[in-house]
């Protein structure tokens, strides 16, 4: 299929050595990955590595296929890209690599691995402690639990539920788990006029309109009332963790529940892998280096993200055992049960998760829901005529690709 980017100013940081091989990286944790390269070049005088910091990988990697220019050796890239990048036949599949098979399938385009996964982060329930002072579940819990729980905060004022009514993301998930665990399609276009959409659609609504037990915040304000105590639960990614922590903010995390009849809510995955543009014996030491047990923990346990090493993943659930290694602030046994109970979180998530691209043509349903999710919650317009309505644009859409 076609993509459609639009090409921005980018910010590009450069860290140069004549002769090195070129590493491009975009994402959370510069400074932290930039000790690891350093500590790397140190070790290593005769092969050194120029870390370029880029600001948007995918734009970046865009204009740079567009203008014919030059690529680096390897770039740290979502796994949305792998497919692009696969089919363009501008990277290689990569030899054996040690991890989990969610980050395996994260990477796969045709039944081969095409990264070197690096980390990932995944959707989460967050609590504020201070405004829900119950006993919390454990991470094998359903949608009428937290319904009680909502409606315990409500009775003191609060609000249960923030998140944004609109975002497709948030929907996906629900609606695989009212489509029974799948994303329905038929011959590779996405199917909205499901009766498990409808479903899904209609919890939607029971949410926001019908008990009220979700509020629509968009982004940057959900995290004013969420840390502020005026909702007691949101939804989001475990990439904020970190700043909830910072702002010393009294939360816990919880795994996305299931739904009453035990189907799960799959969150989504957002995962990070090297792929390799210029092969070289200097490349593959200096990924496997970077992806080694020890250099993950140094940097999943400082940006509180979810490591692709599997010794890795067991390590950081027990930090205790490689304290040495723990790059956090300050590693206080706060800091580390944090650490602890939070990687625990991600990874019973993330093996249930729906990976990023869900499927092809992604962009033209986010885009399509997003309309759909209006149309009913706002506007109040008759499911049947929405859903109808989507569907047709959405097959228009795919027609014309």
């Amino acid at each position: 299929m076609k993509r459609m980017f639009f090409l921005i100013p980018l910010l590009v940081l450069t860290v140069s050595f004549a002769g090195a091989i070129t590493i491009w990286f975009s994402g959370q944790g510069k400074s932290q990955f930039k000790s690891i390269v350093d500590e790397f070049n140190v070790q290593n005088p005769h092969e050194l590595i120029n870390l370029v910091f880029i600001s948007n990988i995918r734009q970046k990697l865009q204009q740079t296929l567009n203008d014919h220019g030059t690529l680096p050796d390897a770039a740290l890239v979502g796994s949305g890209e792998i497919d692009t990048l696969a089919s363009l036949k501008r990277i290689a599949p990569v030899a054996m690599v040690n991890t989990t098979n969610f980050f395996k399938k994260a990477f796969t385009y045709k039944n081969h691995m095409y990264a070197y996964p690096y980390y990932a982060n995944v959707q989460l329930v967050y609590v504020n402690a201070d405004v829900y002072r119950g006993s919390l579940p454990g991470n094998d819990w359903t949608i009428s639990t937290l319904e009680k729980m909502i409606s315990n905060v409500k009775e003191s004022n609060h609000e249960g539920i923030g998140f944004d009514e609109s975002s497709p993301y948030l929907f996906t998930s629900f609606n695989v788990a009212f489509n029974e665990g799948r994303m329905p399609q038929k011959n590779g276009v996405p199917l909205v006029d499901t009766k498990g959409t409808m479903k899904a659609f209609k919890f939607y609504n029971m949410l926001f309109n019908e008990k009220k037990y979700a509020v629509s915040y968009p982004t940057k304000t959900l995290i004013k009332v969420f840390e502020g105590g005026k909702v007691a639960f949101i939804f989001q990614s475990s990439s904020w963790f970190p700043r909830f922590l910072k702002d010393k903010v009294n939360f816990r995390v919880l795994p996305y529940p299931r739904l009453s009849n035990d189907q799960q809510i799959p969150p989504i995955l957002d995962a990070k892998g090297f792929v390799v543009f210029k092969k070289s014996s200097v490349v593959r030491k200096f990924l496997d280096y970077v992806t080694s047990a020890e250099q993950e923990i140094r940097f999943c346990s400082s940006t509180y993200t979810l490591p692709a090493n599997p010794q890795a993943i067991r390590a950081l659930q027990h930090p205790k055992s490689v304290f040495n290694l723990i790059t956090t602030a300050t590693p206080t046994p706060y800091a580390i049960y944090n650490l602890q109970i939070l990687i625990q979180t991600m990874y019973a998530s993330a093996k249930r998760s729906l990976i990023l691209p869900i499927f092809v043509g992604q962009n033209i349903y986010f885009k399509a829901i997003t309309v759909a999710l209006n149309l009913y919650l706002k506007d109040k317009k008759p499911l049947k005529e929405v859903l109808n309505e989507t569907q047709r644009y959405i097959d228009d859409e795919f027609k014309s690709q």
